[in-house]
Parts: structure tokens; sequence; C-alpha cells
């Protein structure tokens, strides 16, 4: 396994990744790296990119050329349910919920989904019950990771967008990922629903997970993140600690709107 910056077991290695549509390149010869346990975020502008990346790292793209490495493994063209099963989950910004179940079926069929042998044992053998009452343990606790534990019988349709945003997480988590891909998290959030994503990722940090963000709120992007990758028509400009990529000249003029003084 190579080893990145301070002694960090790299999970994610991104090499030279180009995808273009009708002759528009959308991504143009990116590279980047993630080491595992790290918050990193992808920032830039509306049309820089950055959906289409996390397009192409969990299978619904497929990439003109380049790698797309996890665990030292290439997952380039992997289809999306295995590059799930390898250890890569992610939400979507536009929530993609089953409406007509309830708050703890959407948690439990990612449950799972995620394990092939606890599925198999369940309609395998006549432990049906006990292992049922296991995944619905496991399932509340994402739940309440997340601050959705009292609302496991609700259905996900009548879900207000932040409950919806964090029932996206817990599901996700349901997975039992390494790497969560987290699509713009706060979006529409109040301050303090903000913090609780806060929260959520600093246990995600305690758990060990690695977390690769895209982000638009600067202010909760650079309070948690590791390092930050800045792109601008699908082009990386910066890369590197939140310091460094805040006062990049790149940066302020393509993200943020101006030049530095």
């Amino acid at each position: 396994m190579e080893i990145s910056e301070r002694g960090r077991e790299k999970i994610l290695s991104v090499e030279r990744l180009r995808k273009s549509f009708g002759g528009v390149l959308a991504i143009d010869d990116l590279s980047f790296a993630q080491a595992a346990g790290t918050v990193t975020t992808l920032i830039g502008p509306n049309g820089a990119g950055k959906t289409t990346v996390f397009n192409l790292l969990t299978g619904l793209l497929r990439p003109d050329s380049g790698e797309i490495y996890f665990r030292g493994k290439a997952v380039t063209c992997a289809a999306p349910y295995r590059i799930a099963r390898r250890g890569i989950a992610r939400t979507f910004q536009d929530g993609r919920l089953f409406e007509q179940m309830t708050v703890l079926e959407n948690v439990l069929l990612a449950r799972r989904l995620s394990d092939e042998s606890l599925r198999a044992a369940v309609f395998a053998t006549g432990r049906t019950r006990q292992m049922r009452k296991v995944e619905q343990i496991q399932a509340t606790s994402y739940l309440t990771m997340v601050g959705l534990g009292d609302k496991g019988k609700l259905v996900a349709r009548e879900l207000p967008l932040a409950d919806r945003r964090f029932l996206e997480i817990a599901r996700a988590l349901a997975l039992d990922p390494e790497l969560v891909l987290l699509d713009e998290p706060t979006a529409g959030l109040s301050e303090d629903l903000v913090n609780r994503i806060i929260q959520v990722i600093s246990q995600l940090r305690t758990l060990g997970k690695t977390t690769l963000m895209i982000e638009h709120n600067m202010r909760f992007a650079t309070s948690v993140s590791d390092r930050l990758v800045a792109l601008n028509f699908g082009r990386k400009i910066a890369e590197g600690s939140v310091q460094e990529v805040v006062g990049s000249d790149e940066v302020m003029e393509a993200y943020l709107g101006r030049q530095s003084s």
C-alpha cells in the first residue's frame, strides 16, 4: 500500500482523468489523492466538474482516459454495485430515497445489500427473526448517528428536506463504507443543521472513515477539511491544505470571483 503525507495510507488515487460530453471537455487531466481517515473537499464554481468527478468515482460514468485506484486496486470501469461493495458509498444532492418505504426500511435495505452473507443467512436458515433484529439494531444506530433515531417509523416522503439529507447519509453509512462521498451535504440547511453535519463528520473521523465532499459553503468546507481540491472548467487549479488553496490567486479569481490584492 502506498503511503501518503504524514505517514497515512493513500486510500484513493485519481490519475489523469478525462471525460467529455458531446465534444465539451468536462474533466481535463485531473489527478489528486486522498489519505485514509481524512476529509477532502472538492470546491469550485457551478459547472466546474465536481459532480462529474463523483459520478466517475462511483461508476455512474466511465472516463475517456485515466485511472481510479481504491486501496491500491483499479476501480476505473467497475460497475456501481461492485464499487459500493469495495467500500465506497455516496449521497446525492437531489436525494434518491425509496419514498414509499419508512425511514428505517430505507436504511435496512442498504444494510442488507452491503452484506451478501448476511442476506443469505436470512433466507437460508431458521435464524430469520434473530438476524432481522440484529439488522434493525444496526440500522437504528446509523439513524441515531445522524439525528433521526426517533423517526424510523415515518414514511420517507414525509420527511422535510433537511431530514432527507440526513437519511441519505445514514443509508450510505449502512453500506459500511471506508470512503464516504457527500454531495453538497449542507445545501439548503440552516446554521444549526450545518453544525449537525459537522458533528456527523466528526463521528466519521472517530470511526476511521474517509470523507470526500463536494461543497459550496466555504466556511463549512474550510472548517472541517484537511485538504481542498479546487476545480474550474474541469481542470484542477489548486490542491493542498485549506490555507494553501484558499490563498491561491486562481481560486480567489475562479471560485470567489475576485483577484487577490
